[in-house]
């Protein structure tokens, strides 16, 4: 499971959108299923049921897609199952409900607000991107990423910090990058930043067989 962090400006969500689509398909021959993530497109859903009188848990990542939503069913760090979801007229969260009450007796579920949210993917990552394209824009994947490191969340040697050459980073970024000793990446244009992040992830599932 990657994590890709990023500005939501129209150039950087573009970009953000090519690399969750070509990263799986450029590491299709490797044994490990590779699952990309924006944050944009999650919600996750923590669920408390019964079986046999007993408690237990589980937790759906929903992630939304323009005609239907995939429900991937975690428990720890294990996928339990995948399942599509047509859209339909009714809320997401109304969807989710049907579709849990379906499945498990007694259950209770609790939709995580962001920051929570942001947590509890990241507890499931193996790595996490942080692509920053445009110099001159609001920065809030700072601010994600400084949570996740503060609250130990995320290995520092997990995280990369990619930047587009030609602009200066902010204050912040330096601060952040130096503070945690996150690794620092620059890339000169989209199929740079593709190579790297492909090369990066198969590093890792080689350095993890």
């Amino acid at each position: 499971m990657i994590l890709v962090l990023g500005s939501y400006d129209p150039k950087t969500e573009r970009i953000l959108s090519k690399l969750k689509d070509d990263i799986p398909s450029r590491l299709m021959i490797q044994n490990d299923n590779i699952l990309v993530f924006l944050l944009r497109d999650i919600d996750i859903y923590l669920v408390d049921y019964t079986v046999d009188d007993k408690d237990k848990k589980v937790t759906l990542i929903a992630e939304k897609y323009v005609d239907k939503t995939t429900i991937l069913t975690v428990n720890e760090q294990n996928i339990l199952n995948s399942e599509d979801v047509p859209l339909n007229s009714s809320p997401l969260d109304q969807q989710i409900a049907q579709y849990t009450t379906a499945r498990y007796s007694n259950a209770k579920i609790n939709k995580l607000p962001i920051l929570e949210k942001l947590k509890q993917l990241a507890h499931g990552v193996s790595l996490t991107f942080l692509i920053r394209e445009e110099e001159l824009t609001r920065g809030g994947e700072y601010i994600e990423l400084a949570y996740l490191l503060g609250t130990a969340t995320l290995q520092p040697s997990a995280v990369y910090f990619m930047k587009k050459e030609g602009f200066d980073l902010s204050e912040m970024g330096w601060e952040i990058s130096a503070y945690y000793g996150v690794n620092f990446r620059p890339y000169m244009d989209e199929k740079t930043l593709c190579n790297e992040t492909t090369r990066l992830i198969k590093y890792f599932i080689s350095k993890h067989q």
